[in-house]
């Protein structure tokens, strides 16, 4: 009995050090903090994002773009838009009412042949070049039963302004960009037949507008997945671009380089400031989303179940939003200055930006916050690969105007190692030439993006 009695007051003993200990953290974590001066300058810059006017708006345009053959995207996007904001405004979306239920599915209509043609230029490159020679038959009917697609696509690129309508909140949903890349595919390959038949004013025209558009879009992006999503545009176009030149007379090859390809990215167009800034927006709404309650909590993997909603009630006044979105922001400012640097020293920089994100918050190593800290070890993203994806731009723009150049001024094989180590335009970072890859007679650039995709060849 005394050993039983011992154990039940050890027992009352650990509850109550642990019943004092949950107070304390209570007391230590009653108020949040201030905003921070990085937090009200993030604020002001998306607050002031420049208005555009809907029927000018190249966002609600895509928005819509994935409907079917005979449709209106930029009304479709309109609508879809205002019934998202109806939906997030009542705090809850009903996807049955969402004027877009579904994507058209064209790919599904495809031909046998069609469908291998597609996949074989699922990437620009000899593949999809020797496809597209060897199999007219199969090019024509892919070009006719989806020029509907194509000639959306080139109304888009018309479009001179974009800005993200839909507020930056947890459940709004996303525009499907596949449909919009596979119009441009149409585009390019439209091109590169041009080129095949000789029509230089064509070429250049349809690379002018195409690699205009997404100069301008990569400018404006306030979302990450925008953002990426005109970087892979933006490589692609470079890579059918030089495909469509090579296929012209070497004459004029030269003259068909559009005015975009010649211009160095700016800062503006490789900045992540307006990304990072959007990126801190939708984090912190969606932080804020979850603290006020919803199916989900931040501590469950999906839909909370009565304890998770229990554990949560316990644990959420160990979390403060403000503190959570203050650290975020000041995370966010310290790459984006990182991320301004000039080419040479981006890779140091990106080497830097990773020892960044590892000295993240750790959750436990301070009494306040403990659960936002916890959240911040595990939410926040590694940037400095999207960047270089970015920056990586203008080495691709660089090899490709390198290459047309050299192409055009009917240089052999054999003599483009030389030209190349003495061309004005080289690797962004080191200044060193581009790379000859002498077996598949290729200009190479390799980027600060990681793997495959920040490799680069093209065919001279």
């Amino acid at each position: 009995m005394n050993l039983l009695f011992r154990l039940n007051r050890l027992t009352l003993y650990l509850v109550g050090l642990a019943v004092l200990a949950y107070v304390v953290l209570i007391v230590i974590n009653w108020n949040d903090r201030a905003p921070s001066a990085t937090v009200l300058e993030f604020e002001a810059s998306f607050e002031d994002r420049p208005a555009v006017d809907d029927v000018r708006n190249a966002y609600l345009f895509v928005f819509g773009f994935a409907g079917p053959p005979g449709a209106e995207p930029a009304a479709l996007g309109i609508a879809r838009r205002d019934w998202a904001v109806a939906g997030l405004a009542s705090g809850s979306i009903d996807l049955d009412e969402d004027p877009l239920p579904a994507a058209y599915d064209y790919g599904s209509r495809r031909s046998a042949a069609v469908a291998t043609l597609a996949d074989a230029c699922a990437e620009a490159g000899t593949t999809c070049f020797d496809a597209l020679a060897s199999d007219a038959a199969a090019a024509h009917e892919w070009l006719e039963s989806e020029r509907w697609l194509r000639v959306r696509y080139e109304t888009l690129i018309d479009y001179a302004a974009f800005r993200e309508a839909l507020p930056f909140e947890l459940d709004a949903p996303f525009p499907a960009y596949m449909p919009v890349l596979d119009g441009q595919r149409l585009l390019l390959i439209t091109a590169w037949y041009s080129g095949r038949g000789g029509d230089s004013d064509r070429v250049a025209g349809l690379l002018q507008r195409d690699l205009e558009f997404w100069r301008m879009v990569l400018t404006n992006a306030d979302s990450l997945i925008a953002k990426m999503i005109a970087a892979a545009a933006i490589t692609r176009h470079f890579m059918f671009g030089n495909g469509a030149l090579r296929e012209l007379h070497r004459s004029t090859q030269e003259s068909a380089m559009p005015p975009s390809w010649l211009a160095e990215l700016g800062d503006d167009e490789r900045s992540m400031r307006r990304t990072l800034i959007g990126e801190w927006r939708f984090m912190q709404n969606a932080m804020r989303s979850l603290q006020a309650g919803s199916e989900e909590t931040p501590i469950s993997d999906g839909d909370a179940d009565f304890w998770d909603r229990m554990e949560w009630r316990l644990f959420s006044p160990l979390y403060q939003p403000q503190d959570f979105s203050n650290r975020y922001a000041e995370l966010l400012a310290q790459l984006i200055e990182l991320f301004r640097t000039p080419y040479s020293d981006l890779p140091a920089a990106y080497e830097k930006a990773a020892d960044i994100h590892d000295g993240t918050p750790q959750p436990f190593r301070r009494a306040y916050n403990i659960i936002g800290d916890w959240l911040f070890s595990i939410a926040a993203p590694d940037f400095a690969n999207y960047a270089a994806r970015v920056s990586d731009l203008e080495g691709i723009r660089r090899a490709a105007v390198v290459t047309a150049t050299l192409r055009a001024r009917g240089l052999a094989p054999e003599d483009v190692p030389g030209s190349l180590a003495a061309a004005e335009l080289a690797n962004p970072y080191t200044d060193e030439p581009f790379a000859w890859l002498d077996d598949s007679k290729e200009v190479f650039f390799e980027g600060l993006y990681a793997g495959d995709r920040g490799r680069h060849r093209f065919p001279y």
